[in-house]
C-alpha cells in the first residue's frame, strides 16, 4: 500500500519531504493522527518552506481538537504563502471553535478578498450573516 511505498522511499532518500508528505497524508486518512503530524512535521524540517505541509498538519490537528496548534500552522502556510485562501478559511474555522469570532471573520473575508467563492456565498447567506455585519 500506500505508507509503504513512501516508507521505502523515505530509507532510500530520508531527505525526500514529498514522502513524509505523502505518508502523512495516508497515516491522516488512517486517522493515525500522531503519526501523520509526525511525518507532516519531518517533511517541514526538510523544507521549512512546505506550505501544504503546514496546512495538512493544522488540518490533523483540527481532528484532534487542538486549534490552538492549528491556528500556528495555518498561520505559519499564510506567512509562506498569503494567497493561499484555504488556509484563512481554516484558521477562521478554528478561531471560531475558541470563540474568537473577531478573527474568524477577518479569516472569512480575507479568504473571499483573495477569491474563495464558496466562502462568499456562504458570508452572504443567512449562516454568514453574523460576519458579514461586523
Amino acid at each position: 500500500g500506500g505508507i509503504s511505498d513512501y516508507t521505502k522511499a523515505i530509507e532510500i532518500n530520508p531527505q525526500y519531504a514529498k514522502a513524509y508528505y505523502n505518508r502523512g497524508n495516508y497515516k491522516s486518512k488512517l486517522k493515525d493522527y500522531y503519526g501523520a503530524i509526525a511525518d507532516y512535521t519531518k517533511a517541514i524540517e526538510i523544507n521549512p518552506q512546505y506550505v501544504k505541509a503546514y496546512y495538512n498538519r493544522g488540518n490533523t490537528k483540527v481532528a484532534l481538537i487542538d486549534h490552538y496548534g492549528a491556528i500556528a500552522d495555518y498561520t505559519k502556510a499564510i506567512e509562506i504563502n498569503p494567497q493561499y485562501a484555504k488556509a484563512y478559511v481554516n484558521r477562521g474555522r478554528s478561531h471560531y471553535f475558541l470563540k474568537n469570532k473577531w478573527n474568524a471573520c477577518e479569516d472569512f473575508k480575507t479568504a473571499v478578498f483573495i477569491g474563495d467563492f464558496s466562502t462568499a456565498e456562504w458570508l452572504n447567506s443567512e449562516g454568514g450573516s453574523w460576519c458579514k455585519d461586523m
